[in-house]
């Protein structure tokens, strides 16, 4: 007699793994007419990470491990604190704007989401995945795609207000920065730019010319899926135009009955993005490094708006290789940068995303929720 099978266990259909541990059905992970590889955006991370550690380690050797090892253990615990605060403070903001859509969802669901965004935002090219993952754990819970899709779209504009107005008021208290940044960073930071414009240009027509702006995304929408031959491109489409709606009422709410979730919710963003910046201070002080908090804090705000929009997974590469070179007037030991710029990233990024895998990979094993109408 064959022993039985776990009723909540799930075999893979791309690896037939039979364990908790596998991204089961996640492996390519579709929602809203997108598909994402994980698997593969895993191994380009994990890559890409894993050769700008063997290029410090070449160039510096084991000096570097031993700054990393100097690491003064009290900073140690402060970077850990400061890494989770802020996770806790940008899943709050989140979950802020979720409520503003008339969802009532448990603090831990919107710490789920955020996790998994922080996840799939490094295996996806400018984070651009990040979302989609927010709204598949959010679906799961049962929340209605539309308004998972507003939260998450009206939370990354809250982060790309707070990053582009700081950077603008950075580089106009601090001119040279910019050319410091070097010929690829400056070029990057310049496309970037563009991008958050050409997104708040967007943002503002759909809510002075909603009608307008509906047309337009109407028509695109209908010549982007003819170009890509689907054959239910009137039913995506309409349901596109049916999210605008909502995206208009939920925006009423925001500026109106809501208002004061969305101030907390901006003003959480930037509380998130001053916990990032101290990170490096913190780093650095741990390492023994004197330093201006205030320079820092510029260079990290420049260069998280850069890494926001980088085209590689997660930043990786890009992260690194600009913190590495930014930082060399304050830290000139090419050793002692390399095991800050490491530290730094582990903090930021490397911790974060391991985190939230293996919460995105619980949630997705989890039976969901019947949605909700919305």
């Amino acid at each position: 007699m064959k022993p039985r099978r776990r009723p909540d266990r799930r075999v893979c259909s791309t690896c037939t793994s039979e364990t908790y541990i596998c991204f089961g059905e996640v492996h390519a992970l579709e929602i809203a007419g997108r598909k994402i590889n994980v698997k593969r955006g895993l191994e380009l991370f994990i890559g890409i990470t894993a050769l700008s550690i063997t290029l410090f380690l070449i160039f510096t050797g084991v000096e570097m491990i031993r700054y990393m090892l100097s690491l003064k253990p009290r900073y140690l615990a402060l970077l850990i604190s400061l890494s989770l605060s802020m996770w806790v403070f940008s899943a709050l903001k989140f979950h802020l704007l979720l409520l503003g859509t008339g969802e009532r969802v448990s603090f831990w669901r919107s710490f789920q989401a955020f996790m998994s965004n922080l996840f799939m935002g490094a295996i996806t090219p400018s984070q651009t995945g990040g979302g989609i993952a927010q709204m598949y754990v959010l679906s799961r819970g049962g929340v209605p795609l539309s308004k998972a899709f507003i939260a998450c779209a009206t939370g990354a504009g809250l982060t790309m207000l707070s990053l582009f107005s700081s950077a603008l008021v950075i580089i106009a208290l601090n001119h040279s920065l910019l050319f410091e940044l070097g010929y690829a960073l400056r070029a990057a930071f310049i496309f970037a730019a563009f991008f958050f414009v050409f997104f708040l240009s967007a943002f503002a027509l759909a809510i002075a010319k909603m009608d307008l702006f509906k047309r337009m995304v109407g028509v695109g929408a209908l010549a982007i899926f003819k170009g890509l031959r689907l054959r239910r491109r009137i039913t995506y489409t309409k349901r596109i135009l049916r999210t605008l709606n909502l995206f208009t009422e939920c925006v009423k709410l925001y500026t109106t009955t809501h208002r004061h979730l969305t101030v907390l919710a901006l003003l959480l963003s930037y509380i998130s993005l001053a916990i990032y910046c101290f990170i490096a201070s913190a780093a650095l002080y741990g390492l023994g490094v004197r330093h201006k908090v205030l320079q820092v804090f510029l260079i990290q705000v420049v260069l998280s708006f850069i890494a926001y929009f980088s085209p590689s997974p997660g930043a990786s590469g890009v992260a690194e290789g600009g913190s590495y070179l930014l930082m060399a007037g304050i830290i000139p030991n090419p050793a002692l940068r390399g095991a800050y710029t490491l530290i730094w990233r582990l903090f930021t990024s490397y911790l974060g995303v391991t985190v939230g895998g293996l919460i995105f990979t619980h949630a997705v094993n989890v039976q969901p929720k019947p949605k909700r109408s919305g």
